[in-house]
């Protein structure tokens, strides 16, 4: 009986550890890191209008992220965290 009640009382705590170790956000997702700055232009220093940045995650290459700089080579968009070519 003791054994039974000791088993028990480890696997509560054994589950209880699990389920603090979900990472935080909504619904359990990962937080997104938000990624910004200027594409300029490196012999004239002017701001590169409406360029395309590629992110290729190198863990998940399928997963590509990025945005477009805006009239000033500005640009700011979200990504997951992670190693990105």
């Amino acid at each position: 009986m003791k054994r039974k009640i000791l088993l028990l009382f480890c696997l509560f705590f054994f589950i209880q550890n699990i389920q603090s170790q979900r990472p935080q956000g909504a619904g359990g997702s990962v937080p997104k890191i938000k990624l910004s700055g200027r594409v300029i232009d490196l012999e004239t220093q002017e701001p590169l209008e409406y360029t395309s940045i590629t992110l290729v995650n190198n863990r998940f290459p399928d997963r590509i992220q990025g945005g477009i700089t805006n009239d000033k080579g500005i640009f700011s968009f979200e990504i997951f965290p992670g190693k990105y070519t």
